[in-house]
Order: C-alpha cells, then structure tokens, then sequence
C-alpha cells in the first residue's frame, strides 16, 4: 500500500493538517484493516519484519506456517496461550505456551495434525503422529504395568468383545498387560522380509499370565524383534500366573532379535527360551541374537535356555534361584560370546553346557549351586577366560564324557578337546563332602571318550583340609590337563589322579631339589645301605628332605632323578648304587654296577628316564659295598642325589 500526501510549504493551518490525516485514515481502512461486526479484518499482509508478536490473547488461522512449511491444516481454528506472561513463536517452537483444552480438545487437535521439525540442518516436517510411530511401548495397547491384576473381564464383558480389540486374547481370565504385551508383538510381527522394530517396557511391574512367544518370519527366518525396558530394577514381566510347563519369553527359529534391560521372573517352566521347538543338531537355529542386562529369577526348570543356536551374544545377565538349572545350552551351539554373566542358587546347577564348540565365558561367575558351578560335556574349542565358581555343593567344574551325553551331536563337537581355563577362580568347592568333588576341576571319561583341559594361570582356595583342586578319573578315556602358572598352594590333600590321565605343570619345569652329604656315612660290608642325605644345596622344587629322602610336593608330575656317590678307597670288591621310589627300587635307572678302583675313591653316579610321580612320593640313594670291612661315602661334590621336575 502506498499513496502520496499533498506537500503543505506555506500557509501552515488546522485544515490543511487535517485533511492530509483523513487520507491516511481512509487508506488504512480500505487497504489494510476494515470494521466488521466488530472485528478488524486485514486485506493485506501483516509483516512484522522479523519481530516477535508478543502479548497475544488469542490466534485465529485457518492455516499456520512455522519456517514457511504449512505444519496445521484448516481444520486447527484455534490457538490459545493461556499462559502468564508472554508467548512467542520462534523457530517452530511454540515457546511459554499452554494449550487452552477448552478450546483445543482431541477432536481438533490431534497427533495426527500437529506438525513436528527436527531442529537441525536437514531436518524435515512431519506429524508428531508419524515421529510417535517410530517406536511402540506396551502401554501403547494398553498395558497397566502397576503390579496389580487387570484381567480382561475387568475391562470387557464378553469373550468376542474382548477379542475385537485383542485378537490373541483366549479367555477373559486373562491378563491386559499379556494381551497389550501379545497387540505389540502383532503389530510388529507381520510377515515380511520388512518386518519388526523394538518393543518399549517402560518402567513398571507387568502382570503375564500369557506366554510371550515369538515366531520368525518363515521365508527369510527372521524376527527383526527386540524388547527392551528401563533396566531389571525398574522393568519386571512377572509370570507367576502362567499355568503349569509354561515359559515366559520365547524366540522360535530366526535369526536377530534380542532382549535388554529387564527382569523375568516365576515362570513355571523357563523364563527365556532362544530356539523353542529346536532339537539338539536338528536343522532349525537361532542366530544373530542379543541378551543384555537382564535378570531372571526363580524358574521352575531353566532361568535361560538356549538351544541349537549359533553368533549369539549374552551378556551382563544374572540369573538366579532356578529350581532347576540357571544357564542350560544343551547344544549344539557354536560361535556364542556370553560375557559377565552370573549364575546364583540353582536347584541343580548353575550352567549345563553341552554341545558348545568353539565359542567363549568371560568374566562369568557361579555360585551357591545345590550341585555344580558348570557342568560341560561335548565341547571343542571353548575358553573359559576369567571366570569363578564359588560355594557350590559339588564340583566347581566338572567335565565329563559319554556316549549318553552325545545324542544329536555332531561328530565333530562330541567329546572334550582344546578347552581352557585361563585366569580361572574355584573357591570352597566340594561343600556337600568335603574332599569328595573338586575346587577347581574333576574330570571324568566314560566310554573311551576322552578330555582335554589346559589350565593357565588361576587359583585355587579349599573350604577344608581334605579338598583338592584337582580330580581326574580317567575310568574309560584319556584325560589329558595341562597347567601352567595355575596357584593351588592353599590346598593340603594331594590331587586324585586315578585311570587313564597325563597331568603336566609347566610351572615347576626345570625346578630341582639337590641334596648333599654333611658328615661322612660308613657303610657296612655287604648290607645295602640308604645313604642319609642331610644337606639341602638347591631347593626352587619345594620339596623336603628326611632321613635322607626327598619328598615330592604337589603340582610336580614328572621328573628325573639323579645321584653320585663317592666311597672311600679300597681295591677290595664291587660297589653298587640304588635308586629308590617310595621305598622301592627303580625302574628305569640303569644298573650301576662297579668293580673297586685300584687307587683311589670310586665314583658311582647315574640318571633315570622321566618318571610319573604324586605329591608325597619319595626317592633315595643306596648304596651296597663287600669289601671285607666298612667304607665310608665321603662328603666330597661327588656325593649328591636330584630332582629335577619335567612338568
């Protein structure tokens, strides 16, 4: 609008003044505002240069722009600020503002019209209906999640009523926290390759009286589903109304899809199952799945139970007070990372583990379990790294063989090879018999299966004087231990080393004990005579020396042994030296036998092939001489008997 007034340079007076201010006055009118019904109605359009509209009452749009993009349609008559103080609309934001719910109801306000931008270059326009949508809650359908029940009956009055709005529901007995929980895994779980998303669990404690199961999409075998809550302090799906052998959370065959940030508990049968309907090698897995942070408590068989599953992944889970097993995986699983998981207070035992090759626990801790920390059979290639078994009634770990055991096994993963324990922890095994399981590791073959087991680093820590730290019952197969740098001072019972085994410490590799004469000992004329050994020259193997005899400690299993004797001159006869093992002359040391020399002492010394020994197993030197008269074995560098460990 613009308009020229009439240049008043001379005769100022009221008129002329006037008039020129009755021309704006009619402009202004005509163009720009007008009077009606009491209303000024604009013809032009009001620009505020950048300049926010402060102090505003009410606004009237038929149409609202933010930025130039058209973000309510004619349908939003209304917008009011209710609000003290002023109100601004500043970058798509409406900033200070309440929405007068008399006037702005959910029939004219909706998610479906309010329009959202992302504050960021790039950002588009959308509906807030369409940002909402990205992601699902429980509640979205209807969840409680107050701890309390809501059955269907509480809500509906008959079965078909309920049915048209939860189309899983099957009684009106039946949970709306399982039925919302059923609507979102529907929503979700349609079939196409396209298929999924992720289930929110807000805060809450949510009533199931339902089994939660899932089933992968057939033509791909995928889920592409993942629940996830606010973490298993805040988020609890409680089972404990699910009838009789029913599980909780459940993953058909498929593949990605995973559970995080929860807390399952009292189902009767499992509280989560990774592969329901799997069998033991048969041709249906489970892959590309996540467990984390989740605690699981209180089933009535199994807290965890994977089956038949491969590049899987748990982590930071408890699972606790199961009547049966914490962690079972039957097999046959491979490739699977389980890494800071602890298992407490199972019925039975803590972990079952069968089938399982190459694959690694880290960090993973067992304890309190009324029969075994872990219980393995059937694995190849698996590392134990880092973790602990304490307080558990029978053995910490236990590996065992049979053919009972192999079913639906592939040959390839039957049996125990290429295990280790690296950094490993057993504490106060053995509780239900004291010394009748192990602290650390039993290991038993049946069937001529055998097991092999390297152990390196660790320790040990009895809760009695009469456990041990190791028990191999080679009964029917090679056992095969391995040890180095593995800690098991604290134990005074010696191992249990029965059947068919090879036990080697490489620790104690190159240790010996050598011992020496102090005072010159004769030797009766033909009498076989223990030389009394009393000086120790050398001691890093941590034997003990009495009445002339070394005594193996533990950890050693092989060694050679090695002595010289120096008897006095004499031309007279023949002089022999004897080793012996536990009192008992010894195979594998080569006759010494030797005619007296005819100036000077005679030397007698020799070695022995390597030798299996058990902590507590002696050696001594004899000698036998006929001279006619006693001689003496002389204290010179050529009287000395050693141990020398080989593993």
């Amino acid at each position: 609008m613009s308009f020229t007034l009439p240049v008043i340079t001379t005769g100022y007076n009221t008129s002329l003044v006037n008039n020129n201010f009755q021309s704006i006055v009619l402009q202004f009118n005509t163009n720009v505002v007008y009077s009606q019904g009491g209303q000024n109605v604009m013809y032009q359009d009001f620009d505020l240069n950048s300049h926010n509209l402060l102090n505003v009452g009410s606004l009237y749009a038929t149409s609202l722009y933010f930025n130039g993009v058209l973000t309510a349609p004619s349908t939003l008559t209304q917008l009011a600020t209710n609000s003290v103080g002023t109100s601004n609309i500043i970058d798509g934001s409406i900033t200070t503002t309440k929405l007068d719910p008399t006037i702005l109801t959910p029939s004219t306000l909706t998610a479906s019209i309010v329009g959202f931008k992302f504050p960021a270059t790039g950002g588009a326009s959308r509906t807030v209906q369409e940002r909402e949508q990205d992601q699902i809650t429980v509640k979205d359908f209807g969840a409680y999640g107050d701890g309390n029940s809501h059955p269907a009956s509480s809500v509906f009055t008959t079965l078909a009523e309920a049915q048209a709005v939860y189309a899983s529901c099957l009684s009106l007995t039946d949970e709306i926290d399982a039925l919302a929980f059923l609507a979102a895994r529907d929503y979700l779980q349609t079939n196409s390759d396209y298929r999924g998303g992720k289930i929110i669990v807000p805060s809450g404690h949510y009533i199931l009286n339902r089994s939660i199961d899932f089933t992968a999409y057939a033509t791909s075998d995928v889920h592409n589903i993942y629940i996830e809550g606010s973490g298993p302090d805040n988020t609890t799906l409680d089972f404990s109304t699910v009838p009789a052998s029913t599980n909780g959370v459940t993953f058909n065959a498929g593949a990605h899809f995973g559970v995080s940030n929860l807390y399952i508990a009292n189902a009767t049968s499992r509280n989560l199952v990774i592969g329901e309907g799997n069998t033991v090698g048969g041709a249906s897995y489970c892959s590309m799945f996540t467990v984390k942070n989740v605690r699981m408590q209180g089933a009535g068989i199994d807290n965890l139970f994977a089956i038949n599953c491969y590049l899987g992944t748990i982590e930071d889970c408890w699972a606790k007070n199961a009547a049966g097993n914490n962690y079972n995986i039957p097999g046959y699983s491979t490739s699977l990372s389980i890494n800071r998981c602890e298992a407490s207070n199972a019925g039975s035992s803590n972990w079952v583990i069968n089938g399982v090759a190459y694959s690694t626990f880290t960090s993973c801790g067992s304890d309190g379990a009324s029969q075994y920390g872990y219980a393995c059979s059937n694995m190849r290639g698996v590392v134990f790294n880092g973790c602990g078994s304490e307080s558990n009634q029978k053995d910490n770990w236990l590996f065992y063989t049979s053919t009972a055991s192999t079913t639906g096994i592939p040959s390839a993963a039957q049996d125990i090879h290429g295990i280790v324990l690296n950094g490993c922890f057993g504490l106060d095994g053995s509780l239900a018999s004291p010394g009748t399981y192990a602290t650390f590791v039993n290991a038993n073959t049946q069937n001529s299966r055998p097991i092999e087991i390297k152990i390196i680093g660790g320790s040990a820590t009895p809760a009695t004087s009469s456990d041990r730290a190791l028990i191999l019952t080679g009964t029917s197969g090679q056992i095969t231990c391995h040890k180095d740098l593995f800690n098991d001072a604290d134990f005074t019972a010696a191992d249990s080393l029965t059947g068919t085994y090879e036990l080697t410490n490489s620790t104690v590799t190159g240790r010996r004990m050598l011992c020496s004469l102090g005072t010159a000992q004769a030797i009766t004329t033909a009498v076989t005579t223990t030389v009394l050994l009393d000086t120790v020259q050398v001691n890093d193997l941590g034997g003990s020396l009495a009445s002339g005899k070394i005594t193996i400690p533990k950890s050693v299993n092989k060694v050679r042994v090695s002595a010289s004797l120096d008897i006095a001159a004499n031309t007279t006869g023949v002089r022999q030296m004897f080793l012996q093992h536990n009192g008992a002359n010894l195979f594998g040391f080569p006759a010494m036998t030797i005619n007296a020399v005819s100036a000077g002492d005679t030397v007698i010394s020799g070695i022995s092939a390597v030798l299996s020994v058990a902590q507590g197993d002696t050696f001594n030197v004899q000698v036998y001489q006929n001279s006619g008269g006693n001689l003496n074995v002389n204290t010179s560098y050529n009287t000395w008997l050693c141990v020398e460990a080989i593993n």
